[in-house]
């Protein structure tokens, strides 16, 4: 079986470290600011905080629970995570959206399905841009030879 798509290594260890980093700054932030801080500055601090270290958690388990190969083949179907199969020829468009900050676009980022029967969003995939490519081209093939078999 040819691997269309792998999880981009390492994304789970950096939200981790983002995350107590900022709950670091978070605590040190709200010990030291009461002597001097207004208490509303104080509640936008915390407030700011918890929101910063929610996300940090929610992208660390996101990450965790997305799968080291995400996509397969064996040239006619698709094998995807959780053990779903569908036909290559039932996937009507194949988008991605590359990670970016700060002006910088990554080579990792969101490979999406999009079928009669749903659409399947997979995250942190490493090479999007390679691995819409060869969907696509193999969608290409696919479809070709089914129009030949047809004439």
């Amino acid at each position: 079986m040819e691997v269309l798509a792998r999880k981009k290594r390492g994304m789970t260890v950096l939200y981790a470290i983002v995350g107590v980093i900022t709950a670091a700054l978070f605590t040190v932030s709200v010990t030291i600011l009461p002597k001097s801080a207004d208490p509303f500055v104080i509640l936008l601090i915390g407030l700011f905080g918890v929101v910063c270290v929610g996300l940090c958690v929610k992208e660390c388990v996101l990450s965790a629970r997305t799968p080291d190969v995400i996509l397969q083949t064996d040239g006619k179907t698709l094998y995807l995570p959780k053990g779903k199969q569908i036909s290559v020829l039932a996937v009507q468009k194949v988008e991605y959206k590359r990670a970016s900050a700060r002006g910088f676009q990554y080579d990792y980022g969101k490979l999406m399905l999009i079928t009669a029967n749903g659409r399947y969003t997979f995250h942190y995939v490493d090479e999007v841009v390679e691995a819409h490519n060869a969907l696509i081209a193999l969608m290409m093939k696919l479809r070709e030879e089914k129009t030949e078999k047809e004439e």
